[in-house]
């Protein structure tokens, strides 16, 4: 018997480290079997409970702590990591009255919109001048639609002269936009060219549906470079334009590609609804 009481009851003191020390599940372990010891050994028994208690409320410590870093803390962190990863990468941005800056950003398939905040102005102004600052150019030739989707396919009565349809893929707040607009405006006032168009609008910062539709244009046309990409974006008969330049010199040169665009489609006879077949 004496030697029995002076046998220690080794799984329940390794149960209760494991426990302070290795972790939960390794102290449940030990101080379950410590507890089974305590007949042979005569010892332990607050040892292994102590042991067993500890391991199981650590557990369920770790479980909550864990629930709460992914439903309240990872997402957030989440979010903060893809938008600095984004934002360092936007462009075409503008700044809202917020202070905050609307961009847009390609995320190897398409082109998205994102809200970043003001420090990214300065990182992003390269990006922005290089999307936002390029002459508008041709990239290819195809033909374009109509407004009315009963005309997506129909030809032009050789009788009837009916405006074409300028389409303009525009983010909201894009200076470049604005002076495109302005510019198609002030021509809908010239004599020769006022009846010849109307402009169909689509905002694409804040639509997704718009923007995916401005990516299928992208994709009829063959434009796959990211550097290509941007706003506006713009169809007038059979070409396709980027950019809009701010200066009066440049807007002139751009001006008279638009208006022999513009007049090219207007006399085609054969002139048809491309993005109305592509949406």
């Amino acid at each position: 018997m004496n030697n029995s009481n002076n046998k220690s009851n080794t799984f329940a003191i390794v149960g209760f480290v494991c426990s302070l020390v290795v972790g939960s599940i390794t102290g449940i372990i030990f101080s379950i079997i410590g507890l089974t010891k305590v007949s042979e050994t005569g010892k332990g028994k607050g040892l292994a409970l102590a042991g067993i208690i500890i391991s199981v409320v650590r557990l369920v410590g770790i479980i909550i702590i864990g629930t709460m870093f992914s439903q309240l803390i990872w997402p957030s962190m989440k979010e903060d990591i893809l938008t600095n990863a984004y934002c360092s990468e936007a462009y075409s941005c503008s700044e809202m009255n917020s202070g905050e800056l609307a961009c847009k950003y390609y995320d190897g398939t398409k082109e998205n919109s994102i809200i970043c905040p003001s420090s990214y102005a300065n990182k992003n102004s390269s990006n922005s001048n290089r999307k936002e600052t390029t002459t508008s150019r041709p990239i290819e030739r195809t033909t374009v639609t109509t407004t009315e989707p009963t005309t997506t396919t129909a030809e032009k009565n050789s009788g009837e002269k009916e405006p074409i349809i300028i389409y303009v893929f525009y983010g909201q707040g894009c200076p470049h936009c604005e002076d495109l607009f302005d510019y198609l405006d002030n021509l809908s006032n010239d004599k020769e060219y006022g009846n010849m168009y109307k402009v169909v609008k689509y905002e694409t910062w804040y639509n997704s549906k718009n923007a995916d539709l401005m990516q299928k244009v992208y994709n009829h046309f063959g434009v796959t470079n990211v550097e290509e990409m941007g706003v506006p974006f713009y169809v007038i008969g059979n070409e396709h334009f980027i950019g809009f330049p701010s200066d009066k010199a440049n807007q002139t040169k751009t001006g008279n590609k638009i208006k022999s665009a513009i007049k090219t489609a207007y006399n085609d006879s054969k002139y048809k609804d491309i993005v109305s077949l592509i949406k």
